[in-house]
């Protein structure tokens, strides 16, 4: 159990430890995150960028729900994370959690985060 100041510092361990510490993800450069996610998302994102990792964003419908169809389009073979917001703060929308789990099988993850 890690217990850490909030969210920034939370998502900075998740990611990092998961795509430079996981040696079966070294060759796998993509990221999948929501235009919606936490701005910490988007500022280890940008570190990963920098590191050479392809960053892709799924936008949300018209209802402001990520959908498992959109998340699904962007997955390709070198994914190595997927990182979607379980339930967003600003509407309370669930992220159709479980759906997106299913697709995340053969080697991406879903951080399930509560804010």
């Amino acid at each position: 159990m890690v217990f850490t100041s909030g969210a920034t510092e939370s998502n900075n361990i998740a990611f990092k430890s998961l795509l430079l510490g996981d040696e079966n993800l070294k060759t796998k450069k993509h990221i999948v995150i929501s235009s919606i996610e936490h701005k910490c998302i988007f500022a280890i994102c940008d570190y990963f960028q920098k590191l050479g990792y392809d960053i892709s964003l799924v936008k949300p419908n018209a209802n402001g729900v990520i959908t498992a169809e959109n998340v699904k389009a962007v997955i390709k073979e070198g994914t190595a994370l997927v990182s979607i917001m379980h339930v967003y703060n600003k509407n309370k929308r669930d992220r159709v959690f479980q759906i997106l789990a299913n697709l995340a099988r053969g080697g991406a993850l879903i951080r399930k985060h509560l804010f």
